[in-house]
């Protein structure tokens, strides 16, 4: 039988397979995409050709990552940790409302701006979390 912490991290895997392939397939599929001059929102933008490929994506790939938050957060030992994961699965939350409110509307930028600080802020509390409970290496992953 699989335990639970192993399911989590098969979807984080899986989350990451997902998201990343959704946005190299999109961006094949979008010859008008460039990297320099369009967001990444543009990809799933209402009318876009292939939307549905790249908000479909981020959809699925932050249920799988929600999967993988939760194992993290059964893990958790210190309390620092637990707010630090709990921040990551909210940003995981307000993606899959990204990819629901797709740009331009009037949703999508608040949404997809305070997801993309929350990561971060998310990573840098849950690895201060592993670096004063003991746990050198993934601290190190985490703040670095």
């Amino acid at each position: 039988m699989v335990s639970q912490k192993r399911i989590a991290a098969y979807c984080g895997i899986v989350g990451i397979v997902t998201l990343y392939g959704s946005i190299l397939l999109a961006v094949v599929l979008s010859p008008s995409f460039h990297w320099t001059t369009d967001a990444i929102s543009d990809l799933g933008a209402v009318g876009a050709d292939h939307a549905w490929i790249y908000n479909g994506g981020l959809i699925l790939a932050s249920f799988f990552y929600l999967v993988f938050a939760y194992g993290v957060f059964t893990n958790s030992i210190y309390w620092v940790e637990y707010v630090g994961i709990a921040l990551i699965a909210f940003a995981y939350f307000l993606a899959i409302l990204a990819g629901i409110f797709p740009y331009p509307t009037p949703l999508h930028d608040p949404i997809a701006l305070i997801q993309f600080f929350l990561i971060p802020i998310g990573l840098w509390v849950y690895g201060s979390g592993n670096f004063f409970g003991g746990v050198a290496k993934s601290s190190r992953v985490c703040l670095w």
